[in-house]
């Protein structure tokens, strides 16, 4: 089990996040204490499935499209991670696009994620 925690600081390790092909599954948002779950399957060589469970805090933004303009899909396909300023505060922003041509928008504080390896 890997834990890493993502801030504005260490904003360029990304990468170890959000993957590319990853595929999504059931999204979990608590309005009352500002959180939202994105669980992501990954399968790498070797037929290893990586389950990461990306928990975000201190959510200010979350937006979701479910128009498929490309069609029905559930994998990333690309993604965009900036700052946003928010009454002077530094926050993340990370728009991921599906293969669907859907997006998903997040603008939070930080983001933390637990990984599960176990073979398929």
């Amino acid at each position: 089990m890997k834990i890493l925690e993502l801030n504005s600081k260490n904003m360029k390790c990304i990468e170890e996040f959000i993957l590319p092909d990853s595929e999504i599954g059931t999204i979990q948002i608590d309005y009352t204490n500002h959180n939202v779950v994105l669980p992501i399957k990954i399968i790498e060589p070797r037929f290893k499935l990586i389950e990461k469970s990306l928990f975000f805090e201190n959510v200010k933004k979350f937006k979701i499209d479910i128009l498929e303009p490309w069609g029905e899909g559930i994998y990333i396909n690309d993604y965009l991670c900036d700052i946003d300023l928010i009454n002077n505060e530094e926050f993340i922003n990370i728009s991921i696009t599906l293969n669907s041509g859907d997006n998903i928008e997040i603008t939070f504080k930080k983001l933390r994620f637990l990984e599960n390896i176990r073979n398929k």
